[in-house]
């Protein structure tokens, strides 16, 4: 599917997003069950991963100051990345900024302390 999409990848922000998330997800997945042995075995242990995720987010974009206020690209639901995934943009768009959003909680479940990470 990927194949479809690897001129864009290398030429337009929103390819080249879907694809560092992609890629991020899987090194996030990795590092959790292969590196760690973290097992998801009831709905509880994947909320504890989703807070640490969130709580991840959020220091993250403290510490490089990113700006997270995302607009919808014109004509969107014509862009080829439709093809690989029924995208509700709005929804997405609200569930970006709902990750990034501090956490009443900002302290990580699983994770050792995100601020002890050198970056």
């Amino acid at each position: 599917m990927l194949k479809e999409i690897a001129k864009e990848i290398l030429s337009d922000d929103l390819y080249l997003g879907y694809y560092f998330q992609l890629i991020q997800d899987a090194l996030y997945w990795k590092f959790l069950y292969y590196d760690h042995g973290y097992q998801v075995t009831c709905p509880k242990d994947a909320e504890v991963l989703y807070h640490d995720y969130m709580v991840l987010n959020f220091y993250l974009v403290s510490k490089f100051e990113l700006d997270y206020a995302l607009t919808a690209p014109e004509r969107f639901e014509t862009e080829k990345i439709n093809s690989i995934y029924p995208f509700s943009l709005t929804e997405f768009i609200l569930s970006i900024q709902r990750d990034l959003t501090p956490s009443a909680d900002p302290s990580p479940i699983f994770f050792p302390n995100p601020w002890l990470i050198p970056i």
